[in-house]
Protein backbone atom coordinates (compact mmCIF):
# COMPACT_ATOMS: atom_id res chain seq x y z
CA UNK A 1 0.00 0.00 0.00
CA UNK A 2 1.34 3.27 -1.24
CA UNK A 3 1.91 5.18 2.53
CA UNK A 4 2.17 9.36 3.09
CA UNK A 5 -0.74 9.95 0.66
CA UNK A 6 -2.75 13.35 1.00
CA UNK A 7 -6.28 13.30 -1.22
CA UNK A 8 -7.38 16.73 -2.59
CA UNK A 9 -10.38 17.20 -3.04
CA UNK A 10 -13.35 20.08 -3.56
CA UNK A 11 -15.54 19.73 -0.16
CA UNK A 12 -19.37 19.43 -0.67
CA UNK A 13 -18.56 19.14 -4.42
CA UNK A 14 -20.29 16.09 -5.73
CA UNK A 15 -19.60 12.79 -6.72
CA UNK A 16 -15.71 13.73 -5.76
CA UNK A 17 -16.40 14.31 -2.59
CA UNK A 18 -17.77 11.49 -1.10
CA UNK A 19 -15.56 9.29 -3.25
CA UNK A 20 -12.19 10.71 -1.90
CA UNK A 21 -13.63 9.88 1.53
CA UNK A 22 -13.97 6.26 0.54
CA UNK A 23 -10.35 6.37 -0.36
CA UNK A 24 -9.30 8.01 2.53
CA UNK A 25 -10.98 5.16 4.80
CA UNK A 26 -8.59 2.95 3.02
CA UNK A 27 -5.45 5.04 2.30
CA UNK A 28 -5.50 7.33 5.19
CA UNK A 29 -5.20 10.92 5.08
CA UNK A 30 -1.79 12.50 5.29
CA UNK A 31 -1.17 16.05 5.90
CA UNK A 32 -0.13 17.88 2.74
CA UNK A 33 3.21 19.14 3.53
CA UNK A 34 4.57 15.38 4.86
CA UNK A 35 2.72 13.90 1.95
CA UNK A 36 4.96 11.96 -0.68
CA UNK A 37 1.52 11.43 -3.24
CA UNK A 38 -0.80 14.01 -3.68
CA UNK A 39 -3.98 12.86 -5.45
CA UNK A 40 -6.57 15.21 -6.65
CA UNK A 41 -9.86 13.88 -6.92
CA UNK A 42 -11.62 16.52 -9.75
CA UNK A 43 -10.63 17.66 -13.04
CA UNK A 44 -7.74 19.18 -14.79
CA UNK A 45 -8.54 22.70 -12.28
CA UNK A 46 -7.72 20.84 -9.30
CA UNK A 47 -4.90 19.14 -10.48
CA UNK A 48 -3.11 21.99 -11.23
CA UNK A 49 -3.46 23.32 -7.92
CA UNK A 50 -1.91 19.58 -6.63
CA UNK A 51 0.96 20.46 -9.05
CA UNK A 52 1.24 24.61 -7.82
CA UNK A 53 1.35 23.73 -3.86
CA UNK A 54 2.89 20.24 -4.19
CA UNK A 55 6.30 21.13 -6.05
CA UNK A 56 8.39 18.24 -5.18
CA UNK A 57 5.89 15.81 -4.85
CA UNK A 58 4.26 13.06 -6.77
CA UNK A 59 1.13 14.19 -8.55
CA UNK A 60 -1.61 12.18 -9.45
CA UNK A 61 -5.00 12.97 -10.86
CA UNK A 62 -8.45 11.47 -11.12
CA UNK A 63 -12.06 12.01 -10.72
CA UNK A 64 -14.95 9.88 -9.40
CA UNK A 65 -16.29 6.98 -11.73
CA UNK A 66 -19.54 8.96 -12.14
CA UNK A 67 -18.20 12.51 -12.22
CA UNK A 68 -19.13 14.06 -15.73
CA UNK A 69 -16.36 16.19 -15.66
CA UNK A 70 -14.25 16.04 -19.39
CA UNK A 71 -10.41 16.59 -17.46
CA UNK A 72 -7.69 15.86 -19.96
CA UNK A 73 -4.87 14.27 -17.22
CA UNK A 74 -7.22 13.16 -14.74
CA UNK A 75 -7.56 9.24 -14.77
CA UNK A 76 -11.51 8.44 -15.23
CA UNK A 77 -11.33 4.68 -14.77
CA UNK A 78 -10.77 4.07 -11.48
CA UNK A 79 -14.07 2.80 -9.16
CA UNK A 80 -12.08 1.87 -5.64
CA UNK A 81 -9.03 2.19 -3.18
CA UNK A 82 -7.87 -1.45 -4.94
CA UNK A 83 -7.75 -0.03 -8.44
CA UNK A 84 -6.06 3.16 -7.34
CA UNK A 85 -3.42 1.85 -6.22
CA UNK A 86 -3.13 -0.71 -8.90
CA UNK A 87 -2.73 2.91 -11.39
CA UNK A 88 -0.29 4.70 -9.22
CA UNK A 89 1.82 1.34 -9.21
CA UNK A 90 2.18 0.86 -12.81
CA UNK A 91 2.32 5.09 -13.61
CA UNK A 92 5.27 6.25 -15.39
CA UNK A 93 6.78 9.56 -13.34
CA UNK A 94 7.38 12.76 -15.58
CA UNK A 95 8.67 15.99 -15.05
CA UNK A 96 6.13 19.08 -14.99
CA UNK A 97 7.98 22.15 -14.65
CA UNK A 98 6.13 25.69 -14.81
CA UNK A 99 7.05 28.52 -17.23
CA UNK A 100 8.54 31.40 -15.67
CA UNK A 101 7.29 34.65 -16.28
CA UNK A 102 8.83 37.73 -15.01
CA UNK A 103 6.41 40.82 -15.30
CA UNK A 104 7.88 44.36 -15.81
CA UNK A 105 5.26 47.49 -15.21
CA UNK A 106 5.83 50.95 -17.30
CA UNK A 107 7.28 52.55 -12.89
CA UNK A 108 9.69 50.14 -13.05
CA UNK A 109 8.64 47.51 -10.42
CA UNK A 110 8.28 43.88 -11.04
CA UNK A 111 6.95 40.33 -10.39
CA UNK A 112 7.05 36.59 -11.09
CA UNK A 113 4.42 34.26 -12.45
CA UNK A 114 4.57 30.98 -12.81
CA UNK A 115 2.23 28.75 -15.21
CA UNK A 116 1.92 24.43 -15.84
CA UNK A 117 -0.75 25.14 -18.13
CA UNK A 118 0.71 28.21 -20.24
CA UNK A 119 1.95 31.82 -19.93
CA UNK A 120 -0.33 33.92 -22.72
CA UNK A 121 0.18 37.87 -22.88
CA UNK A 122 -3.02 39.10 -24.80
CA UNK A 123 -5.70 41.77 -25.48
CA UNK A 124 -7.95 43.22 -22.55
CA UNK A 125 -10.86 45.35 -23.15
CA UNK A 126 -10.87 49.00 -21.72
CA UNK A 127 -12.19 51.92 -21.15
CA UNK A 128 -11.75 54.30 -24.71
CA UNK A 129 -9.53 57.52 -24.34
CA UNK A 130 -10.95 60.83 -24.22
CA UNK A 131 -9.59 61.33 -28.43
CA UNK A 132 -11.65 57.96 -29.10
CA UNK A 133 -14.45 58.52 -26.96
CA UNK A 134 -14.67 61.91 -29.16
CA UNK A 135 -13.98 60.48 -32.60
CA UNK A 136 -16.16 57.91 -32.73
CA UNK A 137 -18.88 59.17 -30.34
CA UNK A 138 -18.68 56.39 -27.74
CA UNK A 139 -20.53 56.81 -24.24
CA UNK A 140 -19.98 55.05 -20.91
CA UNK A 141 -20.50 51.69 -21.91
CA UNK A 142 -18.24 51.36 -24.69
CA UNK A 143 -14.73 49.50 -24.42
CA UNK A 144 -12.32 49.73 -26.90
CA UNK A 145 -10.59 46.47 -28.10
CA UNK A 146 -7.20 47.24 -29.79
CA UNK A 147 -5.11 44.66 -31.08
CA UNK A 148 -1.69 44.40 -29.19
CA UNK A 149 1.39 45.67 -30.44
CA UNK A 150 4.49 43.77 -29.25
CA UNK A 151 7.67 43.16 -30.21
CA UNK A 152 9.18 40.03 -29.87
CA UNK A 153 12.78 38.51 -29.47
CA UNK A 154 13.70 35.39 -28.89
CA UNK A 155 17.19 34.33 -27.08
CA UNK A 156 18.45 30.36 -27.73
CA UNK A 157 21.65 28.84 -26.18
CA UNK A 158 23.67 30.60 -29.01
CA UNK A 159 21.93 32.91 -30.65
CA UNK A 160 18.84 35.47 -30.50
CA UNK A 161 16.54 36.68 -33.35
CA UNK A 162 14.48 39.80 -33.58
CA UNK A 163 13.12 41.49 -32.10
CA UNK A 164 10.23 41.74 -34.43
CA UNK A 165 7.29 44.41 -34.51
CA UNK A 166 3.80 41.74 -34.28
CA UNK A 167 -0.05 43.03 -33.66
CA UNK A 168 -2.86 40.31 -33.10
CA UNK A 169 -4.81 39.46 -30.20
CA UNK A 170 -1.15 38.04 -28.36
CA UNK A 171 0.95 35.04 -27.71
CA UNK A 172 0.75 31.55 -25.67
CA UNK A 173 3.24 29.90 -24.75
CA UNK A 174 2.97 26.16 -23.42
CA UNK A 175 4.57 24.01 -21.25
CA UNK A 176 4.12 20.23 -23.20
CA UNK A 177 1.88 19.55 -20.35
CA UNK A 178 -0.04 22.32 -21.29
CA UNK A 179 0.07 21.95 -25.13
CA UNK A 180 -3.04 19.97 -24.87
CA UNK A 181 -5.26 23.48 -23.82
CA UNK A 182 -5.29 26.91 -24.93
CA UNK A 183 -2.20 25.69 -27.10
CA UNK A 184 -4.51 23.37 -29.46
CA UNK A 185 -7.05 25.44 -29.00
CA UNK A 186 -4.40 28.52 -31.31
CA UNK A 187 -4.11 25.65 -33.73
CA UNK A 188 -1.00 24.08 -32.24
CA UNK A 189 0.24 20.64 -31.96
CA UNK A 190 0.14 18.65 -28.98
CA UNK A 191 3.67 17.64 -27.35
CA UNK A 192 4.40 14.81 -25.64
CA UNK A 193 4.73 15.28 -22.00
CA UNK A 194 8.38 13.66 -21.64
CA UNK A 195 9.64 16.57 -23.58
CA UNK A 196 10.50 19.52 -22.25
CA UNK A 197 10.01 22.08 -24.44
CA UNK A 198 7.76 25.40 -24.93
CA UNK A 199 5.44 26.12 -27.30
CA UNK A 200 4.97 29.55 -29.13
CA UNK A 201 1.54 30.07 -30.95
CA UNK A 202 -0.04 33.17 -31.82
CA UNK A 203 -3.46 34.37 -31.28
CA UNK A 204 -5.10 36.36 -34.08
CA UNK A 205 -1.69 36.46 -36.20
CA UNK A 206 -1.97 33.97 -38.76
CA UNK A 207 1.57 34.97 -40.24
CA UNK A 208 3.30 33.48 -37.05
CA UNK A 209 3.96 30.22 -37.02
CA UNK A 210 3.75 27.97 -33.96
CA UNK A 211 7.22 26.93 -33.30
CA UNK A 212 8.43 24.07 -30.47
CA UNK A 213 11.37 24.98 -28.40
CA UNK A 214 13.74 24.30 -26.03
CA UNK A 215 12.52 24.40 -22.44
CA UNK A 216 15.84 26.93 -21.44
CA UNK A 217 14.61 29.28 -24.64
CA UNK A 218 13.77 32.94 -23.09
CA UNK A 219 11.31 35.13 -24.72
CA UNK A 220 11.30 39.11 -24.41
CA UNK A 221 8.51 40.77 -25.31
CA UNK A 222 8.09 44.62 -25.41
CA UNK A 223 4.65 46.32 -25.06
CA UNK A 224 4.06 48.72 -27.65
CA UNK A 225 1.10 51.54 -26.92
CA UNK A 226 0.91 50.79 -23.60
CA UNK A 227 -1.70 53.12 -22.07
CA UNK A 228 -3.65 52.51 -26.01
CA UNK A 229 -3.28 48.68 -26.20
CA UNK A 230 -2.41 47.17 -22.40
CA UNK A 231 -1.94 43.52 -22.26
CA UNK A 232 -2.85 40.87 -19.47
CA UNK A 233 -0.43 38.09 -18.29
CA UNK A 234 -2.29 35.16 -17.55
CA UNK A 235 -0.81 32.27 -15.83
CA UNK A 236 -3.44 29.29 -16.27
CA UNK A 237 -6.48 30.34 -14.97
CA UNK A 238 -5.48 33.78 -13.29
CA UNK A 239 -4.13 36.82 -15.16
CA UNK A 240 -2.17 39.81 -13.89
CA UNK A 241 -3.20 43.48 -15.42
CA UNK A 242 -1.65 46.13 -13.31
CA UNK A 243 0.12 46.48 -10.44
CA UNK A 244 -1.03 47.31 -7.11
CA UNK A 245 -0.64 51.56 -8.10
CA UNK A 246 -2.56 50.92 -11.47
CA UNK A 247 0.73 50.31 -13.51
CA UNK A 248 0.09 48.84 -16.46
CA UNK A 249 2.86 45.44 -18.03
CA UNK A 250 5.13 46.86 -20.48
CA UNK A 251 7.47 44.12 -20.61
CA UNK A 252 7.51 40.47 -20.33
Amino acid sequence: MTNRVHFLYEAGKEPNDSFAHELITTFGQCDFSAAETVVSVGGDGLLLQALRHGAGKKIFGMIAPTSDSVGFWTNKNINDAAQLQSAMDSAGLYMVKPIQADICFADGSKTTRYGYNEISIQLIPHKPTAELVEKFNLNAIDLTLQSTLLNLSVHFANSALGPKKIMGRGFTFSSAFGSTAMNRANGASAVDIRRESIILSAMGAPHIQSIVNDSETIFNLDVGSLHKRPVMLTFDSFAVIENEKGSPISAV
